[in-house]
């Protein structure tokens, strides 16, 4: 089914094959780079459906009127709800400046060798603590705690990995 849908409750839907975006107008206005007219007065609800109808209706009095068919707009935001979704998707999910990334990879690689049953610890440390250990650590000294420390092959992937993903977040750090 394709279909554009202005919803009387101010929600903005197209649904295809490919997926459903649901927004606000003003949203999808942004998202797919199309001016969405107004309802005519009295009108609160619009369904387009590409080869079947164009419908203008108000809640209180059922259908008032049509619009045109094809409706050029509709046609447009069918075409590329692909892009509606990846532009909606980027809106709400922006990328991770790199700082932001690397704080995440900092984080991450603590939170991974604090899980990673760390036995030369006195006590449990924090993510702190495992931050200042491997930030003073040299080559030799995490060679050395990984082979005392690590037991299987899993876990020396995941220690590693959380090693390797620090010292990245650490060289952009500086």
């Amino acid at each position: 089914m394709n279909e554009v849908h202005q919803h009387p409750d101010g929600l903005f839907f197209i649904r295809t094959s490919v997926g459903t975006y649901a927004d606000t107008v003003a949203n999808a206005q942004l998202d797919f780079g199309e001016t969405i007219p107004a309802l005519p007065q009295g009108a609160d609800d619009r369904i387009y459906r590409k080869g079947v109808r164009h419908a203008i209706m108000s809640t209180q009095e059922g259908l008032i009127g049509g619009g045109p068919m094809p409706w050029d707009i509709g046609e447009r935001m069918i075409a590329n709800i692909q892009r509606g979704l990846d532009a909606k998707n980027l809106r709400e999910h922006p990328p991770l400046t790199p700082q932001q990334q690397a704080d995440k990879d900092a984080a991450d690689a603590a939170a991974a060798l604090e899980t990673s049953r760390i036995s030369s610890f006195e006590s449990e440390p924090t993510q702190t603590d495992l931050r200042q250990r491997l930030k003073d650590a040299t080559p030799a000294q995490i060679d050395t705690w990984l082979l005392n420390n690590v037991t299987n092959l899993a876990q020396a992937r995941t220690v590693l990995g959380a090693i390797i993903k620090f010292l990245v977040a650490r060289r952009l750090m500086l």
